[in-house]
């Protein structure tokens, strides 16, 4: 077993968490994920999983976990480990931020979680939307490679998603290894080319019942009343 994978070695209170992320735009949170090694050891982890394109626009990558189908995992290591893992990521990184900045949401769920590999076959990313995912974490694993940006351009719910994006709500967060990024799955975003190397994200979809509202407080749309 993995040492990170003993809980006790691994302890962070939700406070830490608070404290630790910085909000670099409305809704868009950075900190460091390194505790202790977490980056490389999901790497080793995830390459025991057979490859699989994540999902439409990602075609490079391995399906971690997905809420309705067990993936297969090489050399002997136990799925329930990886889903453990994951599973408590959300509730270490991401419910803490979700439960202090994003009101419309309840609790969060398992995630779809997968990872994206960038490189000379899969360069960029276009401009999107993580559909199934109330909150996503976005977290560079490693890699060698210069660009390639995580660009935002505006918060839209699904009744405002084509409402034209204004130059104000356009923000770059680069991509460093070790660095995890929490933001809205409906705030739209994309992936510069990277220009040199290669590179591999972790992405969690996180789901959650959303509290009834007709206009949610974080939809940037500008409603006539």
């Amino acid at each position: 077993m993995m040492p990170w994978l003993n809980p006790h070695e691994y302890v962070i209170s939700a406070s830490e968490v608070l404290r630790a992320a910085k909000q670099v735009h409305p809704s868009v949170y950075v900190f460091d994920a390194r505790r202790p090694s977490l980056c490389q050891d999901l790497l080793e982890l995830s390459a025991k999983v057979e490859k699989a394109a994540p999902n439409s626009m990602n075609h490079y990558g391995t399906v971690l976990h997905d809420p309705g189908a067990r993936p297969k995992t090489k050399r002997g290591e136990p799925q329930s480990t990886l889903t453990w893992w994951l599973r408590k990521m959300v509730r270490v990184f991401v419910q803490p931020i979700a439960t202090a900045h994003y009101k419309d949401f309840k609790a969060l769920q398992t995630p779809y979680a997968f990872t994206v590999e960038y490189s000379s076959k899969q360069r960029a990313l276009a401009p999107h939307i993580d559909a199934p995912s109330a909150v996503t974490l976005n977290v560079c694993l490693g890699g060698d490679f210069d660009g390639g940006a995580l660009v935002f351009s505006g918060r839209r719910c699904k009744r405002h998603e084509l409402d034209p994006v204004r130059d104000e709500e356009i923000y770059e967060v680069p991509q460093k290894i070790g660095q995890a990024i929490v933001h809205l799955g409906h705030h739209q975003h994309r992936a510069r080319q990277i220009t040199r190397g290669t590179r591999t994200n972790l992405i969690l979809w996180c789901s959650a019942k959303r509290r009834s509202r007709k206009h949610p407080s974080w939809c940037d749309a500008r409603v006539t009343p």
